[in-house]
């Protein structure tokens, strides 16, 4: 081992042939090439990045109006009720330096036709409801992301309230247990609070 770094450390003594000075320089030169593209696509993801937005602020001469990506949601996910086909998981708000555009993680149901043309009209139509309701016609693009794909014959739909499974407690020791009920009667003079 000692043999091996004195060798290291006396590299520029030790004469090289032509073969060794030629593989030095083309691994030295993918090695460049390699740093010069990792560097190329360090500053194109800075120049074309996206960011995630929480709102679209929209300036006015009498003061700003923000509109929260929680609203823009639920006006897209209102448009489910025209396209029964197409069930909306998630709507996210992004922002490049010269537009805003959102990205839709949809569910479909292909008993319902092929996507592409549903889709070309759920686009159109959730920028048009967007223009509709808060007038922000700076969104330039929707981008659907498909999760999941059903071809079956009955639509899928998320439920967000579906109901859980109900657990039952174990009793210890055989000792039988009753669920709790909070008593709610009220008097008239309990609630003066």
């Amino acid at each position: 081992m000692q043999e091996l770094i004195n060798k290291i450390l006396q590299f520029e003594k030790v004469q090289l042939n032509d073969f060794n000075k030629g593989y030095l320089a083309g691994v030295a030169i993918v090695l460049l090439v390699i740093l010069a593209l990792l560097v190329l696509r360090i500053i194109l993801a800075l120049i074309f990045r996206k960011k995630r937005c929480s709102s679209i602020k929209m300036k006015a001469d009498n003061g700003d109006t923000c509109v929260s990506r929680a609203a823009i949601t639920s006006v897209v996910k209102s448009l489910e009720k025209e396209f029964k086909f197409i069930s909306i998981s998630r709507v996210n708000l992004y922002a490049t330096k010269k537009a805003q555009f959102l990205d839709i993680l949809i569910d479909f149901d292909a008993s319902g036709g092929g996507l592409p043309p549903q889709s070309d009209k759920f686009k159109s139509r959730v920028l048009e409801a967007v223009g509709e309701v808060f007038g922000i016609h700076t969104i330039k693009k929707v981008h659907l992301n498909l999760r999941h794909i059903n071809l079956d014959k009955a639509p899928v739909k998320t439920l967000p309230n579906a109901e859980l499974p109900k657990i039952e407690a174990r009793s210890a020791a055989g000792v039988e247990e009753k669920p709790f009920t909070p008593d709610i009667t009220t008097d008239a003079a309990d609630s003066s609070i």
